[in-house]
Formats: structure tokens, C-alpha cells, sequence
């Protein structure tokens, strides 16, 4: 039945009867837990709501892609999009938690930009102590970009977060980073103000 029900899906796909076709794959899909032809009837769904920017949709497919697939590659892509979808969405319950699906698996080509996401999610929310931690993660990035940032932010929130201390650490980070160039000026400003609060002459 399950072989029969995925050709099926297959056959309307070739011929254009792609409601019939998409009816096909939605019971492979919900109707078996595992086999390759679950995987591939749910990434078709996946893909297609994707593209279509049914990101709901597109969210639940390849959460069941994610699950039932054995190619590491595909489940990393798959976990990957369904952030990119909640995102879209602008669900930051869904995409806090899809997120850490992603992060869960330490090889994931995805790494880096989905821990900036999380750092920029948790920024915005004004969850700092995390933002900031996320931050500290990426200041160590081989990736210019986003070292940078992360360097910026992670002084910030440290300012936020009301410890001068670890402020005057990331600030004097910024201001040794070529990729804050810009930001110099500003950079010493804070330092000076920072150091002035503290009543550190010389530094000031």
C-alpha cells in the first residue's frame, strides 16, 4: 500500500493533476512512520509549500522529513528551513525551538548562522544574558561578518546588562577588531565613559 500510494503521487505529479498528487503523498506521509518513501513524499510537500510560501505547512513537512529521514545532509537542510519558515512566519516561539533542533546537532553546515539567529532572537526580546552568551559562541567566528557582529553585540549587552567589568572587556575587543572600523569612534567613547564611571583615571 505504501509503495502503491507514492507511485501514485509520482504518476498525477508527471501527468500535471498536482491536487491528486499532492493527496497522494499527504497519506504517505501521515500514514507510515519511517521508509525512504515517507522521507520523499514529505519532502515534496515540504518543497512545494516552500516555494509557495505556505510556510505553516511547509513547517510540519519537513519537521516530518527531519524524523523520518537517514541522510544526515537532509535532515540538517530540512531542520534548517523549518527555522527559515517560522521566521517568515514571524513565530518566535516556533523559531526559538527550531533553532535548537538545528544547534542540537553539532555538525551542521548550519551552525554559525542559525546560532546568530538565535543570539538575534534572544536580542530582541531582550533576553540578554543569552544573547550575550550566544554572542561570546560566534566572537570566535572564522567568518569576518559575523565575528564581528558578534563582538559589537556581546560588548553591548554586556553594557545592558549592567556589568561594567565584562563591558570594558568586549569594548576593548571591539576596538582592536578590523571589522569594526567604523565603530572606532563610538567604541572609545563608551570605553572612556565606562572607565570614567569607574573612576579609572589613567585609562580614561
Amino acid at each position: 500500500a505504501l509503495d502503491s500510494w507514492y507511485f501514485l503521487g509520482l504518476c498525477y505529479r508527471k501527468i500535471g493533476e498536482e491536487k491528486a498528487s499532492r493527496q497522494c503523498f499527504e497519506t504517505v506521509a501521515t500514514s507510515w512512520t519511517e521508509g525512504k518513501f515517507v522521507e520523499a513524499s514529505s519532502l515534496y510537500l515540504a518543497s512545494d509549500d516552500y516555494d509557495a510560501s505556505e510556510w505553516s505547512s511547509a513547517a510540519k513537512w519537513f519537521a516530518i522529513t527531519a524524523k523520518v529521514t537517514t541522510d544526515k545532509k537532509i535532515r540538517q537542510e530540512s531542520l534548517y528551513r523549518r527555522f527559515l519558515c517560522y521566521s517568515k512566519l514571524e513565530d518566535n516561539t516556533g523559531t526559538l525551538l527550531a533553532l535548537k533542533e538545528v544547534l542540537k546537532d553539532e555538525d551542521t553546515p548550519f551552525a554559525e548562522t542559525a546560532r546568530l539567529a538565535l543570539a538575534r532572537l534572544y536580542r530582541s526580546s531582550k533576553v540578554l544574558r543569552e544573547a550575550h552568551d550566544q554572542y561570546v559562541i560566534l566572537s570566535s567566528s572564522p567568518k569576518k561578518e559575523i565575528r564581528s557582529e558578534a563582538i559589537l553585540q556581546a560588548a553591548l549587552t554586556a553594557d545592558e546588562l549592567k556589568d561594567p567589568k565584562l563591558a570594558k572587556i568586549w569594548f576593548a575587543k571591539a576596538l582592536k577588531e578590523d571589522g569594526l572600523k567604523e565603530y572606532r569612534g563610538q567604541t572609545q567613547i563608551a570605553l572612556m565613559n565606562l572607565h570614567y564611571t569607574s573612576k579609572e583615571w589613567t585609562e580614561v
